[in-house]
């Protein structure tokens, strides 16, 4: 989970990772909301990534985003993903 210091308006999400073909998705939230990935659809769905994604997301009011990894991809036995960093680009708003 990842908090933003102010409600924005997110224009895309750069996250760079492990090469294992891992999948996930993208869950923005509101400041009121619990992270639920349950809770309705993902801003995007993540599909075997493989180091650095770059997800355009159109400018989407948030607080903040939940990257919910689904699936820990093809790499090495040991069955982890490595996030090394998560970009958020956009305009603060409030």
């Amino acid at each position: 989970m990842a908090h933003l210091d102010r409600p924005s308006l997110i224009d895309s999400v750069t996250i760079v990772s492990s090469a294992n073909g891992w999948s996930g998705e993208i869950h923005l939230v509101t400041a009121d909301e619990f992270p639920d990935p349950n809770a309705g659809p993902p801003a995007a769905t993540l599909t075997d990534v493989r180091s650095e994604l770059k997800v355009p997301l159109g400018g989407v009011r948030a607080d903040g985003l939940l990257l919910w990894i689904t699936d820990l991809g093809d790499g090495d036995g040991s069955y982890r993903v490595e996030i090394n960093e998560i970009l958020v680009e956009g305009t603060a708003v409030g």
